[in-house]
């Protein structure tokens, strides 16, 4: 993969964000790119900073990040299509397909595939009308930030989308936002009040 900010500097940083289920045990970590032990993301390129994260997992593992439990990977097009994917058991992650990635032939195509090879898809901040619709047939969650989503409309996405998806709800920062998001029918919570920074690990 591509060199990043993290190999120069002779340290690599990955951040994590606990994905927990409707029994608030943890399910799964997102792997987040850092190049410091601050955490907050330094506004790298998404391809940099997606396989940066990458490369950092597979050299920290799986188990010192996840303990293992899922993690959950952002994916941009290229990414995706790199099949950077099969570098991980399938068993243990969770494929993100970001926002801005576009349902287009190719994508598509490449998360059958992964589907087909065991691997569970999450599309990441689905809006109503999202334009990666057709990549629903292909995904096990949806993803949904509380903080861009009206209550109304995240119920909208759930009758819509809940019956054959996971829904997970992003950004849950307070007790009572997940006592909400449970109520209308989310199973899995990011972000979680008690965890709300998630954890920085360097190597």
């Amino acid at each position: 993969m591509a060199s990043s900010p993290q190999i120069q500097s002779g340290f690599r940083f990955v951040a994590r964000q606990p994905v927990l289920d409707v029994n608030e045990q943890v399910f799964g970590y997102e792997l987040l790119f850092r190049d410091s032990l601050r955490n907050h993301f330094p506004g790298l390129d998404g391809n940099q900073a997606a396989q940066a994260t990458l490369d950092s997992s597979l050299l920290m593992g799986l188990d010192t990040l996840c303990g293992g439990r899922f993690a959950f990977l952002n994916f941009t097009r290229d990414v995706l299509l790199q099949d950077f994917a099969s570098l991980f058991p399938a068993e243990r992650v969770v494929i993100e397909v970001l926002e801005n990635v576009p349902a287009d032939r190719d994508v598509i195509g490449a998360c059958r595939k992964l589907q087909e090879r065991g691997y569970m898809v999450a599309l990441d901040d689905f809006v109503d009308g999202d334009a990666r619709h057709p990549l629903l047939e292909v995904a096990t969650f949806v993803k949904v930030d509380l903080r861009a989503t009206s209550i109304k409309a995240c119920s909208e996405i759930i009758q819509e989308l809940g019956q054959h998806h996971r829904m997970l709800a992003e950004k849950v920062e307070t007790r009572e936002e997940f006592k909400s998001a449970k109520a209308i029918g989310f199973r899995y919570f990011q972000r979680v009040f008690f965890l709300q920074t998630g954890d920085c690990i360097h190597q």
